[in-house]
């Protein structure tokens, strides 16, 4: 059963009064549920706060009609795909996999910590979003990794356990 519904709007509905614990709690069951979709493997291609529903202190994570099996998806021209949530690399070639859905996590875990109250990049067209983020304006050196989509890490569940375990 899912009592609180959308985490976006629930998110927006209790800000700040959810505490650093119940969100890294999220961030680790949502690095859970991609984890388990990578190992069969599954591509969601539309992780954000509106596609994951919580109950409490759990999240789950939902609305799987963008998903394909397998590691690989070339899409075509006419394919829609959240702009804001899209991984760099997957502009040019229009080739999603699995480390782009760890990019759209990334951008899953801002929404969690600043309660969903706007859209990332908030005031940019989807084509600036496209530009701004295929041509690295947005990285800074001491994040280059995560831009390197061959260096990005395939998935950090372990990490956030043990920096939710330390934090208890």
């Amino acid at each position: 059963m899912v009592q609180e519904g959308a985490l976006d709007a629930y998110l927006r509905k209790k800000g700040a009064a959810i505490a650093v614990e119940v969100r890294m709690n999220m961030c680790c069951d949502a690095a859970s549920a991609i984890e388990y979709l990578h190992a069969i493997p599954i591509m969601h291609r539309d992780i954000s706060a509106r596609n994951c529903l919580c109950s409490g202190k759990s999240l789950k994570l939902s609305d799987f009609g963008l998903s394909k099996k397998g590691v690989r998806y070339q899409m075509n021209s006419s394919e829609r795909t959240p702009i804001r949530w899209t991984a760099p690399e997957v502009f040019p070639s229009g080739v999603d996999t699995p480390k782009a859905d760890v990019w759209a996590f990334g951008i899953l875990v801002w929404e969690i910590f600043c309660n969903a109250q706007e859209e990332p990049y908030r005031g940019w067209d989807g084509e600036k979003v496209r530009a701004e983020v295929y041509n690295d304006s947005l990285a800074q050196s001491s994040h280059r990794r995560h831009y390197e989509w061959d260096k990005r890490e395939d998935f950090v569940t372990s990490r956030l356990s043990d920096v939710l375990a330390a934090s208890l």
